[in-house]
């Protein structure tokens, strides 16, 4: 399933069945606990640290149209039909070539405190599909960090979890650029939350 602009209908996209497409890739892992208390003497609560690290990365090939076809062949509703392609043979929309994210964490069951940073790595995509006239639309390369932090206790008979989040936190931005030129970008924001879960 891939994407496309509909023929003469401005910034409208539509799904449409590609002919084929192939995906492959490695994956690397890695988990490791700190404890720092016992490398440089320290309290033992310095031992609840943990670091984790997940780096992909991704090939992906599509091609659109099979042998001999052309976007007119591409069946839509209402006599419709997709817009003439940029390029028949792509990446796969949405699909980055690197994806990475490194968590650090810490645990202290005795004051039910659970704290972690996480950084996460999304590499250049297709965010959308150009045609005949138009290079696709790529949404560059970006990292965000995103912090959590929960509190569990007891408190009368019943069991508590106080949470709170707060995602993207040096507000990084999003750009999407066509050609090498800047299409669109914009400040998301950062995201805050706090939650209260209580268990009976």
């Amino acid at each position: 399933i891939e994407l496309a602009k509909v023929q003469a209908q401005g910034d409208i996209y539509t799904w449409f069945n590609a002919d084929k497409a192939e995906l492959k890739g490695v994956e690397y892992d890695v988990r490791k606990e700190l404890p720092l208390g016992e490398w440089f003497g320290l309290d033992p609560r310095w031992n609840g640290f943990n670091v984790s690290m997940n780096v992909s990365y991704i090939d992906s090939k599509v091609t659109l149209l099979g042998s001999g076809e052309t976007a007119a062949d591409v069946p839509l509703t209402g006599g419709r039909q997709i817009a003439p392609l940029y390029s028949n043979e792509r990446k796969m929309t949405g699909q980055s070539d690197w994806l990475g994210n490194v968590l650090v964490s810490y645990v202290d069951y005795d004051l039910g405190v659970t704290g972690s940073v996480l950084y996460n790595y999304t590499d250049e995509r297709i965010i959308l599909v150009g045609d005949n006239n138009a290079p696709d639309i790529i949404e560059e390369g970006r990292g965000v960090v995103d912090l959590l932090v929960k509190y569990e206790f007891p408190w009368r008979k019943y069991d508590f979890e106080l949470e709170a989040k707060a995602g993207n936190i040096f507000d990084t931005g999003i750009e999407w650029t066509q050609g090498g030129l800047t299409y669109e970008n914009w400040q998301p924001g950062i995201n805050y939350s706090i939650g209260l879960r209580a268990t009976f």
